[in-house]
């Protein structure tokens, strides 16, 4: 497995968030991710983290400013085949040491209530819920969290 910085408009980049998107419908129903949907835009995106396996992409992620040292983590997704093989940890350490490189002292997430494996997946990085923030506060579906750099 090869991890690469790129931006978000690295086709490899878009492509993975068209399956992710594909992924959390089918999870979570047309409905629901209809009102998410204009929360996850790639046009403000500069920093994204790719894995690749032979090379073709198979998971990434991405930060987004949120505030002064503060930055959101967006776009994580792992194709189901490369799940449990602790893929989608090293692109998040790799997206860690990025924006430590970058200035940011802390990192802040949203993911879905019913997102288990992706709940999981986070606290054993080091990240803990806190209350929704911004866009999400009034969404009961979201579950937010954070990690100090």
């Amino acid at each position: 497995m090869q991890l690469i910085k790129t931006t978000g408009t690295d086709t490899r980049f878009v492509g993975l968030c068209s399956e992710l998107d594909a992924d959390l419908n089918k999870q979570n129903g047309q409905q629901l991710q209809s009102i998410y949907h204009q929360y996850n835009t790639l046009e403000k995106i500069q920093n994204v983290v790719l894995a690749l396996q032979d090379k073709a992409p198979v998971a990434c992620a991405a930060l987004k400013e949120y505030a002064p040292g503060t930055a959101e983590v967006k776009r994580v997704f792992t194709k189901p085949f490369c799940r449990g093989q602790g893929v989608a940890a090293a692109v998040i350490a790799s997206l860690e040491q990025l924006a430590k490189q970058q200035g940011y002292t802390r990192l802040i997430l949203e993911t879905g209530l019913t997102m288990l494996p992706a709940q999981r997946l986070y606290h054993r990085l080091g990240f803990h819920q806190i209350p929704n923030y911004g866009q999400y506060a009034a969404l009961p579906d979201s579950y937010c969290m954070e990690k100090a750099l």
